[in-house]
């Protein structure tokens, strides 16, 4: 189920950026930094972290993200999220964003994964399914 998943958003966020840059370009950023367009130009230093990132997240999940299935999901969605804006680097030397609600900087359905996995393990943390004794 979780690879799977992990597919079907990583695969979205990529379809969904093909389809802005072909049908829609007019709306397209090319991000080459990072949140709110910090470190600009940097790309091989944030494509070095985001690796590094990413490999000691996926190495440490079991101590960082725990057992529970909330954990688990919050993992799936932080991992595609994250490969799919370093796809965008390694490949374009930018991420693509194409998603403004006016109020915040462009992002994309990556940038939407990431944080649904931030807010699925701060949930899993503050609300911890309660064992039942017997």
């Amino acid at each position: 189920m979780n690879n799977f998943l992990f597919l079907l958003l990583l695969i979205l966020d990529q379809v969904s950026k093909y389809i802005f840059a072909h049908l829609r370009p007019e709306i397209l950023s090319q991000n080459t930094g990072i949140a709110f367009g910090l470190f600009n130009e940097s790309t091989y230093l944030i494509i070095l972290f985001n690796c590094l990132l990413l490999l000691a997240l996926f190495f440490f999940r079991k101590q960082i993200f725990g057992n529970s299935s909330w954990q688990k999901l919050a993992f799936v969605f932080i991992m595609a999220g994250g490969l799919g804006n370093l796809l965008d680097r390694v490949l374009l030397g930018y991420v693509r964003d194409f998603l403004n609600l006016l109020t915040i900087p462009t992002f994309n359905l990556a940038d939407v994964f990431i944080n649904i996995g931030i807010a699925l393990l701060l949930f899993s943390l503050f609300f911890p399914k309660k064992e039942v004794s017997q």
